[in-house]
């Protein structure tokens, strides 16, 4: 199972209070096709924009990704709820 892959992503808060800017690369990786059962890594778009999402969430701010349109279109949606959130 993937677990050192998740529990790094789990801890992105503790690495992001060190104060230095975290860069985050699980687009397409093993570990999510491990967790959704995608064998292929082209085919590992939806959990790789879920993966950015959830590391964009507990704080990294630099994205290594394949699929940028989709991260990106998912990202924007998620700054769009974060600083609606903060209002």
């Amino acid at each position: 199972m993937p677990v050192h892959s998740l529990r790094v992503l789990a801890t992105l808060p503790r690495l992001v209070a060190w104060g230095f800017p975290v860069m985050i690369g699980a687009s397409r990786k093993r570990f999510i096709g491990e967790l959704t059962g995608v064998r292929e890594p082209a085919a590992r778009v939806y959990g790789s924009v879920g993966a950015a999402v959830a590391a964009y969430d507990l704080g990294a701010r630099i994205l290594r990704v394949h699929d940028v349109a989709a991260t990106r279109q998912a990202l924007d949606v998620a700054d769009g709820i974060r600083r609606a959130r903060e209002e």
